[in-house]
């Protein structure tokens, strides 16, 4: 498992949980990183239409996660973004359908240094 050879132990999740695209992959990534022995230490939601996951990423940050990995189209570029301001400048890693150029209408270059996207096959 990628994440886990990386070096995280634990996760935290925020993401468009409601959209079935994502979670299917969400609970295949689960089964496969607790198995390895990680651990999901919280979900957060977020709308395919939010544009502000301050109050997710604050919440989440409190738990301290080693990781946090964001689930959604190219808007999770919105969430990874914010995690930079706030100071979390680990690795972290999203599940997107989006292109880089998505990406970067919502978040610099600098503010996605860092970021492991990664998209379903085609």
């Amino acid at each position: 498992m990628f994440v886990g050879k990386r070096g995280a132990k634990n996760i935290a999740v925020i993401g468009s949980l409601d959209v079935g695209f994502y979670t299917q992959y969400l609970e295949a990534f689960e089964r496969e990183f607790v198995k390895a022995g990680g651990k999901i230490v919280a979900k957060e939601t977020f709308g395919l239409k939010d544009r502000d996951m301050t109050p997710q990423l604050t919440k989440v940050r409190a738990l301290n996660p080693m990781r946090c990995w964001c689930w959604g189209t190219w808007s999770l570029g919105l969430c990874l973004s914010p995690g930079y301001r706030t100071g979390n400048e680990d690795p972290r890693y999203g599940f997107t359908s989006g292109s880089e150029e998505q990406f970067l209408r919502v978040a610099t270059s600098e503010q996605m240094e860092g970021v492991w996207t990664f998209a379903p096959p085609s």
